[in-house]
């Protein structure tokens, strides 16, 4: 994965906390209320629900009702509800953030994209596409990119 110096540096609990209590109290119930227009199941589900089995608790029960692309952007964000972590990376913080953000404007939130943005401000820049060589998007019916192997940042090659 394509990644930056201080990408493995861990992000503070109390930043990994902002994250998941706007997830929980807000994101969250406006994405399920979303869902809840496309899948009647969703219309009674919440957050604690997410938080213990995931979006999808039927493995492809939204297959056909909402994209692939965000299908795949669900499964990654659950993992906010699972803040605060311990060593909890910049890199890992930004591929949910940009999920969750990415997700946002799926259910045209943009106010909420904002305040993410603004909660990680400073921090990290959440980020803004999916990666496409990521393996886990085979089981969402998504293209894969092969990776290529190669060191991709100046911060990982060796100096001579």
């Amino acid at each position: 994965m394509k990644h930056e110096e201080g990408d493995f540096d861990p992000i503070p609990e109390d930043l990994q906390m902002k994250i998941r209590d706007f997830a929980e109290n807000t994101l969250v119930p406006d994405v399920l209320h979303y869902l809840g227009t496309k899948h009647t199941d969703f219309r009674k589900y919440s957050a604690y629900q997410v938080e213990l089995h995931g979006f999808e608790y039927v493995s492809g029960m939204l297959r056909g009702f909402i994209s692939n692309e965000e299908r795949y952007d669900l499964w990654r964000m659950e993992e906010i509800l699972e803040l605060p972590m311990i060593g909890y990376t910049k890199l890992r913080a930004k591929i949910i953030v940009g999920s969750a953000i990415r997700m946002c404007k799926a259910i045209d939130k943009l106010e909420h994209a904002h305040t993410l943005n603004q909660i990680v401000e400073g921090c990290f820049t959440p980020h803004e596409h999916q990666d496409l060589k990521d393996t886990a998007r085979h089981s969402f019916g998504l293209h894969v990119e092969p990776s290529t192997g190669e060191i991709q940042c100046n911060c990982c090659q060796k100096q001579d």
